[in-house]
């Protein structure tokens, strides 16, 4: 059972979890019918393909799978399905997997738990979303009817009905065909009605994701008690929070159901997004199945493959209960994304997708759309100078609603000398915030990232 823990300021949590309202069919019989998900090869050459084959088992809720193996050794079954547990994209807390192994012939047998009705763990508010003092809300040009979106186009369409179904139908670019009246119908509508809200075909694909990381940040939750409560995959499976019943109905739900609702948005959208789980890094060379783990992914912009992690746009301040938009994880490489959570989690899908590349995340976003985009005013500050335009440009923005509170997230780029609170606090007084700031702030050398959170005394403000 993937489990959550704390580390810095940025809660991480369970990992990995599928939908238990998928159609019964007969046990590894031949699938019929129309618009059925390809079939992947069951001549297993590595761990991926293996995998592949499983997800189409689950897909189609088989009772178990026969692979073939050709140059694919298996020293440790049990080890190897562990990893298979890590990989699969529809296996971990329902269903379970157990098998045997004779000769190159592998069988995979998989057991479903019973259907049961998903729960909340709570309807209680985590903590408040601060708002991005570098976030512009967006008017797209696509108006309520709009309904040519990029998969539409994908060109192998798949019959479906669960959840788990869809997600996983757009992770593999396929165009999904729901069935009227189930949960995928559902959420395939409403997650067009967000993507008409807050994009549109002007946009770059860069700019689309970071439109959806930044609505997932603002809009969405994380279910603590949900990660508290899952004391086990059994356990767990009841909560909502593991599936995107959690994020669609509750806006509530951890790591896994992030992951589920980035690929499926993304997708959407036409740009490739995977979903990936991985064990703690100490745990990699020997994986146990419902240990504790993390969901994030992986995406393709401009033929490069970049980490992202949608748990990671929030960062909770944990001894302030705030949240803030965080960058940390947009678009990083793989191996930032290992250092930045410390012990690390690693995968083992997907072995030919390598991100090795960051963008540019702070050099590339602007503060003021007013203002013609240039190095003044994006989100590197080379001086106290820029910081204070930058602070200047927060207090101004409207005091209702959630500009209560702000959340600043900058790079910094010049000498600090031996305290960067006093650079700070300068910066608070030339912008006017000395009168209204009551703020806490969190400086990160090693990034050279300044995160604040600016509490406004809203009657204090209202007067200055």
């Amino acid at each position: 059972m993937k489990k959550t823990f704390s580390i810095l300021f940025l809660l991480l949590v369970v990992s990995v979890a599928n939908g238990c309202d998928s159609k019964v069919a007969p046990s590894n019989s031949l699938v019929t019918g129309e618009n059925l998900l390809p079939r992947p090869t069951d001549v297993v050459s590595n761990l991926q393909e293996l995998c592949d084959f499983v997800d189409y088992g689950v897909f189609n809720h088989l009772d178990y799978v026969t692979v073939t193996l050709e140059n694919y050794e298996i020293d440790n079954l049990e080890t190897e399905l562990a990893k298979v547990y890590w990989t699969a994209q529809l296996v971990d807390i329902n269903p379970t997997i157990s098998g045997k192994l004779f000769g190159d012939q592998l069988t995979v047998d998989i057991e479903y738990r019973p259907e049961r009705v998903l729960i909340p763990a709570s309807d209680r508010d985590a903590y408040v979303h601060g708002h991005d003092v570098s976030y512009v809300p967006f008017v797209s040009s696509r108006d309520e009817t709009f309904s040519d979106f990029a998969y539409k186009n994908y060109e192998v369409a798949v019959a479906l009905s669960t959840s788990d179904q869809l997600w996983y139908c757009l992770d593999q670019g396929y165009r999904p065909l729901p069935e009227p009246g189930s949960k995928a119908e559902t959420y395939l509508a409403q997650s067009e009605a967000i993507l008409r809200e807050i994009v549109d075909d002007t946009m770059s694909d860069e700019a689309k994701v970071r439109a959806i990381y930044d609505w997932m940040s603002a809009n969405l939750t994380y279910d603590f008690e949900a990660a508290t409560l899952s004391t086990s995959d059994e356990i767990a499976a009841l909560y909502d929070a593991y599936y995107l019943e959690g994020v669609m109905d509750n806006y509530r739900g951890v790591c896994d159901a992030f992951a589920k609702l980035l690929t499926l948005l993304v997708n959407m959208e036409g740009i490739p997004c995977k979903r990936v789980l991985g064990p703690s890094y100490a745990e990699y060379e020997n994986p146990m199945m419902g240990s504790v783990g993390h969901a994030w992914n992986l995406v393709k912009l401009e033929n490069t493959w970049y980490t992202i992690d949608p748990t990671g746009a929030n960062a909770i301040f944990s001894n302030h209960g705030f949240g803030i938009a965080s960058h940390f994880y947009y678009l990083t490489s793989e191996q930032k994304h290992l250092q930045n959570y410390g012990g690390g989690y690693q995968r083992y899908g997907y072995p030919d997708i390598q991100p090795v590349e960051e963008f540019n995340y702070f050099g590339t976003t602007h503060f003021d759309p007013e203002r013609t985009p240039s190095a003044t005013n994006d989100l590197v500050m080379s001086s106290v100078a820029e910081l204070t335009d930058y602070l200047t440009y927060a207090h101004s923005l409207p005091d209702e609603g959630a500009y209560h509170y702000l959340s600043a997230e900058v790079k910094v780029a010049f000498s600090i000398g031996n305290d960067i609170e006093d650079e700070i606090d300068s910066a608070i007084t030339a912008s006017g915030w000395a009168d209204t700031w009551e703020g806490v702030f969190r400086y990160y050398e090693a990034s050279d990232r300044l995160i604040m959170i600016l509490r406004c005394n809203v009657e204090l403000h209202q007067q200055a």
